[in-house]
């Protein structure tokens, strides 16, 4: 049996779960402006003050790497990467993109459409399993006239695109955004099949350089 801690920073609907197997144990999910990846630290102190969790048992941590916010998509990496580095564990790295999907899995044309700011969505089109879009910070109208009709758009860009979507012959899903029971599926079946790395080896999925970045070329 594999136990093991899954969080998802990457936008405001942040959330954390503690899973043995396919059992959840624990899990929260918070809505903050600001990213969630403040409330890590002291989540995981209370799970083990109330003994939820005894973080030696862990066999390894699965976390989001975007893209999302730049800033709660690295600190969220970090937070993984220090407590995998403590207990020597690897990690299990999910793509908000995948996590989306697996949440609408029944769905055929789905898209997903993160908030990048300034007026961008992170996104990508997908059909028959063959790449149309690729992955990218992309103005919503681009993506729009490229899905294929009657596509179901999910994400918080969804949600703040809806009538532009809607008046585009799509659909919009309206449910929950919280991301770590999917990532945690993901996660354990990647696990399963040796697809986890070395804290050092994994880097946060941007799609688009940060403002930071951008200043420091000027």
């Amino acid at each position: 049996m594999s136990e093991f801690i899954v969080f998802d920073t990457t936008t405001e609907y942040g959330s954390l779960a503690f899973f043995k197997d396919r059992e959840t144990i624990f899990y929260i999910e918070v809505m903050l402006k600001k990213s969630f990846s403040e409330l890590l630290t002291p989540v995981l102190e209370l799970m083990k003050k109330t003994e939820i969790i005894d973080l030696e048992d862990i066999d390894f941590i699965g976390v989001v790497i975007g893209p999302g916010s730049f800033t709660g998509t690295r600190i969220g990496l970090s937070t993984a990467k220090g407590i995998a580095e403590g207990l020597d564990i690897p990690i299990v790295p999910i793509t908000t993109f995948s996590a989306l999907y697996k949440k609408v899995s029944r769905e055929k044309n789905v898209i997903p459409f993160i908030d990048a700011r300034k007026k961008q969505v992170f996104s990508e089109i997908r059909v028959g399993g063959k790449l149309i879009l690729p992955p990218g910070s992309y103005f919503p109208e681009i993506v729009m006239e490229k899905a294929p009709k009657d596509s179901l758009f999910i994400g918080n860009g969804a949600l703040l695109y809806k009538e532009k979507i809607l008046d585009s012959g799509n659909r919009v899903y309206e449910n929950s955004l919280f991301l770590s029971k999917e990532a945690g599926a993901i996660a354990l079946e990647m696990y399963k099949n040796g697809k986890y790395f070395k804290p050092y080896r994994l880097k946060p999925i941007y799609l688009r350089r940060s403002d930071a970045e951008l200043n420091r070329r000027k």
